[in-house]
């Protein structure tokens, strides 16, 4: 059954069974309180007939004319005596008086419905008849116009049903309408997007603010991410297989030197064979680590801030390379101490990055540069080498992208340390940029959320 259909049935079984309660409730409340009401009424007639016997001289004659001025069109009017045997009955037709007999001393009022569906009312009094004895004064009463009334209120009670059943019925074919046409189209998509191969994306303009629309939001974003990851991974085996050619086809060069030639395990060629593939297969888990970096997702890379003094990690990272480089790296804060919110560990190895490329591409001093406006804090590594061409630095963080080999011929790489950077950087909601001279300077900026601990400029 389809999920239109089953919103069409639903919708019409609540409306009908909301509307068959609602009615059948009325019915029963309207009959009681008629019921009611006309034991009342035929209750309050026995009253008056008592207090107008009590009233007279004492004469069988005339209470019985009395009596009998009281005797409803469709009733019937009975003394009864304490053996229950009714030993005066008036009535306008015999069948009452199969009704039976009962002796009550108190004042009751109750309804009774026959076999043959028909109801009445009996109303009973005590009453002191003669020598003092105590009878009961019994009325029956025939309801035929409550019947009637319950008959039109049955009609149109039915009637109303009908109506407010068919637009409810109507309203739900379009209510269904309403809810499955997104949900249709999504699966449509889906199917779509599942022959193609591709990653179409539903059409938000109409979208409306409900559990539908975010459903539409929520599709288009999961498509968005699937195309992301898919380009992900297709650019991930295709630069997979095209920086580790070079090094794989090293390897196979010296190994098939190895094994074509008797070679003395003593002998330099051998040696160099060896450091060769040795080299060469650092090279490649370097580069397979830097490519899984790349390759995975922001939110793969499991960001972990903390709140941190920014000054003691660049001592920490300066230290490191003064110590491996023999080059002078100076720190310049230009505010007190600062702290920052962040990942340490992937600041750190941004950092790393950075320092190693300064000093790579320039032979004088390394600067830090630490600085803060408002809520972000600015660390800068500064080298004073030739500088980057103004048309190279838009493709600077791009994946295997490197400047002219002129800028220096010793500097070594794959071009992927940049685009490491800048993809640990934006998963921390933090920026990075670039400021060069040509001939002059290169400047890196990581802006960093500034963490509690610092005060705000002025």
């Amino acid at each position: 059954m389809k999920l239109r259909t089953k919103i069409q049935l639903l919708a019409s079984v609540v409306v009908v069974v909301f509307v068959s309660l609602t009615n059948v409730s009325v019915y029963l409340f309207y009959e009681n309180q008629s019921f009611q009401s006309e034991a009342e009424r035929v209750l309050n007639q026995t009253d008056a007939m008592s207090q107008a016997v009590s009233t007279v001289p004492y004469d069988e004659l005339i209470l019985v004319n009395v009596i009998q001025s009281y005797i409803p069109s469709e009733g019937m009017i009975r003394l009864i005596n304490q053996d229950e045997e009714s030993f005066h009955t008036f009535t306008t037709d015999e069948s009452f008086s199969s009704i039976s007999t009962s002796f009550t001393d108190s004042q009751t009022a109750q309804t009774l419905t026959t076999d043959d569906q028909e109801r009445y009312v009996i109303a009973s009094k005590p009453l002191i008849w003669e020598d003092g004895e105590i009878v009961t004064l019994q009325v029956v009463e025939r309801l035929y116009g409550l019947e009637e009334n319950m008959a039109l209120l049955r009609y149109i009670l039915i009637v109303a049903s009908i109506i407010a059943i068919l637009p409810a019925v109507v309203g739900g074919f379009l209510l269904a309408a309403v809810i499955v046409k997104p949900v249709q189209r999504l699966s449509e998509t889906m199917v779509h997007v599942e022959a193609e191969g591709n990653f179409q994306k539903l059409n938000e303009q109409n979208v409306t603010k409900d559990e539908l629309g975010q459903l539409t939001v929520a599709f288009n974003k999961m498509m968005e991410r699937l195309h992301r990851q898919f380009k992900q991974q297709e650019q991930f085996v295709s630069d997979a297989s095209h920086e580790l050619r070079t090094p794989l086809t090293v390897i196979d060069g010296y190994a098939k030197l190895l094994l074509r030639r008797d070679i003395d395990r003593s002998s330099p060629l051998f040696k160099e064979s060896l450091l060769a593939i040795s080299d060469e297969t650092k090279q490649m888990q370097h580069l397979t680590e830097q490519l899984l970096i790349l390759a995975k997702d922001d939110e793969q890379l499991h960001v972990e801030k903390t709140t941190f003094f920014v000054d003691q990690l660049l001592e920490e990272v300066r230290d490191r390379f003064q110590v491996a480089t023999n080059r002078s790296i100076k720190q310049i804060n230009q505010r007190s101490s600062q702290t920052v919110y962040a990942d340490r560990e992937k600041v750190k190895q941004v950092l790393y990055i950075l320092v190693d490329n300064a000093l790579k591409y320039s032979e004088g001093e390394v600067e830090f540069v630490v600085d803060r406006k408002k809520d972000t804090v600015y660390v800068r590594v500064r080298d004073y080498g030739v500088g980057i061409d103004e048309q190279e630095v838009a493709y600077i963080f791009d994946r295997f992208y490197q400047i002219d080999a002129g800028r220096n011929r010793q500097a070594t790489g794959v071009g992927l340390g940049l685009s490491i950077a800048k993809k640990l950087i934006g998963a921390q909601q933090a920026t990075i940029f670039v400021e060069s001279k040509q001939g002059t300077s290169t400047t890196f900026t990581i802006g960093l959320q500034a963490g509690e601990d610092c005060g705000s400029d002025e």
